[in-house]
């Protein structure tokens, strides 16, 4: 979000611009409860612990993401989890090069993605 005044004096007019980058990063209709899953440690070294917890049983999928959102690995594959709190290991490959990175968890109904830095 932008905010600001344009203008001077009497004639200033307050402004407010919120900018969407297009990229989904929020829950669509998904069972995952409101908090947001949690990761650690991140920045990730070689392998860390992705925690979550499901409001109802559902049939997900936990990928690492490029910030292109192309699929670079995939930790779970259509796996029935029951409602619940979940733990998930991540484990990344040694040839995945440093940067910025999401772990998508997605199911029919929705995707929720959390950043991670390797």
């Amino acid at each position: 979000m932008v905010a600001g005044f344009s203008g001077f004096g009497d004639d200033a007019d307050f402004a407010v611009a919120r900018y969407l980058s297009g990229l989904n990063v929020g829950v669509i209709e998904f069972s995952l409860t409101n908090n947001t899953p949690l990761i650690y440690p991140n920045p990730i070294q070689e392998h860390a612990t992705l925690e979550y917890t499901l409001q109802t049983a559902e049939t997900i999928t936990i990928q690492l993401l490029d910030m292109q959102g192309k699929a670079v690995q995939t930790f779970v594959e259509g796996q029935r989890q029951a409602a619940g709190e979940h733990q998930q290991a991540i484990i990344l490959s040694e040839a995945l090069p440093s940067g910025s990175y999401l772990i998508a968890i997605s199911s029919p109904k929705g995707r929720f993605t959390v950043q991670v830095v390797k």
